[in-house]
């Protein structure tokens, strides 16, 4: 079995792929340039910066998810399940 010091230096220290935003079936950075920090609450260390959304952001990914909402209603789970 690993020690704790071999779990914790195996594991990922930095994370990637939160600066984009997933709105109207495409990937997109916020309409404002401002991130969230999310910090190891142990080392104070950050993580990531996640890209932060505005109101119209909001407002955006609400009208296309509620467009797309009864096609993705009808679809089997299998079908749903290969989407991502």
């Amino acid at each position: 079995m690993a020690s704790l010091a071999e779990t914790i230096s195996a594991r990922p220290r930095h994370y990637s792929g939160f600066d984009l935003l997933f709105i109207n079936g495409s990937w997109r950075p916020g309409s404002i340039v401002t991130t969230v920090k999310d910090t190891d609450p142990y080392t104070g260390e950050t993580l990531v910066e996640i890209g932060a959304a505005d109101q119209r952001d909001l407002d955006e990914a609400y009208r296309s998810a509620a467009k797309a909402q009864h096609k993705w209603a009808a679809m089997l789970p299998a079908v749903r399940a290969a989407v991502f």
